[in-house]
């Protein structure tokens, strides 16, 4: 058996008295706890008094001057006595040491016994009975899409154990129910995409279903090491033209070859684990690895990376798949995430919509002016607001808060190369409209200018025309309107 805390909001009072009444007694219960607690601490250090002279240390039992707190409740007491004297006992050397000050309370909450605990299941929502200080109530636990994972790990709990009730900041009432699980549904309990896809800006990014924090690894040193072994190959070369020994300058390029080999073998490694690791912490059922941007590291072996997270996925007892990035007979008359252009703010919407309109404009939301579609993700109508989510947490770097709150709004100019190189500019059949805003002969502002003659790090020649470019690049994916305008 495994225990884990579900803590879930109360949303209505079905039994017991008015809502009102509820949290007047759940008040005065939390205070007679805060109470009760520093009250047993006190008692704590007196009887150490002989401890804080270099004696022995004695004994604790609060519970005698504690229950008379707890007037038909002293269940509560008793355990409320034990958890205090526990953590006492913890922390007691050092404050008779005088390395620590004795611990006090400003809050408790309040101890639901299991006994104390009914939960009942009436389908569509889950009721608690639970008693305070003033008596027993009954209440219905929050529910909908917020609370979605809580209340289904409380429908497949074994049983329930001593729990605990307590008030928020927002003085919202929150029950915290300790559950048991049984060791099968460690697997069963396994639901979700971990999304993980490379990127121009980190070399991984990761994203789960219904959630919009990314869990990213930059690998920053992969880009050092690049720079650090092109340039030990030049130098290297430069010496083997001035008359340097052939034989020398040979095993030095081999040994820079070898530790190229060594660090990338354990960056994969290390990378790979950590996505793991976070997968299982996420307990996911599929891992989804999408490499078609390689402009991060062009040299990085991204297929090593691949077949290592296939074996350790396997290996962990999750799915793994490998997809590229396309979009089959994309439009806007069908469910789809769509990036739309501010063309006057330059900044880019990443929004869902299951309209056939193509989703809001203008006035209905809050840009200044009419939008820009630049692509559009079809999606089915079940997948479609997951999907936004994960595309506002892979951009989320670029992301534009607005008064502290994350908007839908991100930076035009990273979101734009990226969608240029994945090939998906344009794949809504609207390139004339784009042209009018975005120049699509221009080069990424990364890239060199026009008629430089310095090559791009994977030997690139930044005067090949782009879809030249994707076809020595091995591209395949399914938008050729795309490679074609960027001409």
């Amino acid at each position: 058996m495994r225990r884990r805390t579900i803590c879930v909001t109360v949303a209505e009072v079905l039994d017991g008295g008015t809502k009102t009444a509820f949290y007047n007694d759940l008040r005065q219960s939390l205070d007679v706890a805060r109470r009760a607690a520093n009250k047993a601490v006190t008692f704590c250090v007196g009887a150490d008094t002989e401890l804080m002279t270099g004696g022995k240390a004695p004994k604790l039992y609060t519970y005698p001057q504690v229950a008379k707190e707890f007037p038909g409740v002293t269940t509560v007491a008793a355990s409320l006595c034990r958890d205090v004297e526990r953590k006492y006992r913890q922390e007691r050397w050092l404050v008779a040491a005088g390395r620590k000050s004795v611990c006090h309370y400003r809050s408790y909450p309040w101890p639901l016994l299991s006994r104390m605990t009914t939960i009942r299941d009436h389908g569509e929502f889950i009721a608690v009975r639970i008693k305070l200080l003033g008596g027993w109530w009954t209440v219905r636990l929050a529910g909908g899409s917020s609370y979605r994972d809580q209340i289904a790990g409380l429908r497949s709990a074994a049983k329930v154990g001593d729990s605990k009730i307590w008030t928020d900041r927002k003085n919202k009432a929150v029950v915290g129910l300790s559950v048991a699980f049984d060791e099968e549904s460690r697997i069963v309990n396994k639901r979700g995409t971990l999304y993980v896809a490379t990127s121009r800006d980190a070399l991984l990014i990761a994203t789960k279903t219904r959630t919009d924090t990314p869990f990213t690894i930059n690998g920053d040193q992969v880009k050092q090491w690049v720079a650090q072994r092109t340039r030990l190959y030049q130098r290297l070369r430069q010496d083997r033209k001035s008359g340097a020994s052939r034989r020398v300058i040979t095993r030095k390029l081999q040994e820079a070859g070898k530790r190229w080999q060594r660090r990338v073998t354990t960056i994969i490694h290390e990378t790979t684990a950590h996505i793991v690791d976070h997968a299982r912490r996420r307990k996911v059922a599929k891992v989804e690895l999408d490499a078609t941007i390689k402009s991060f590291v062009p040299q990085f072996p991204y297929y090593q990376l691949a077949e290592k997270l296939r074996y350790k996925c396997e290996d962990a007892g999750i799915e793994f798949s490998e997809v590229t990035q396309s979009v089959e007979n994309p439009g806007v008359n069908k469910p789809h995430v769509y990036f739309k252009l501010a063309p006057t703010t330059n900044r880019v919407k990443i929004g869902m919509t299951l309209r056939s309109d193509g989703g809001r404009h203008g006035a209905e939301t809050d840009a200044p002016e009419e939008l820009i579609i630049l692509a559009v993700d079809n999606q089915p109508k079940s997948k479609v607001r997951q999907k936004e989510k994960h595309w506002q947490a892979y951009f989320s770097e670029h992301r534009v808060n607005k008064q502290g709150r994350k908007s839908e709004w991100f930076d035009a100019a990273p979101v734009v190369h990226w969608l240029r190189e994945a090939g998906w500019l344009g794949n809504a059949g609207n390139v004339s409209q784009i042209a009018q805003v975005i120049p699509l002969h221009e080069h990424a502002a990364d890239d060199p200018p026009p008629g430089s003659s310095v090559s791009l790090p994977d030997g690139n020649d930044p005067r090949e025309s782009s879809q030249d470019a994707e076809k020595r690049r091995g591209y395949t994916g399914s938008n050729p309107t795309a490679l074609a305008m960027a001409d």
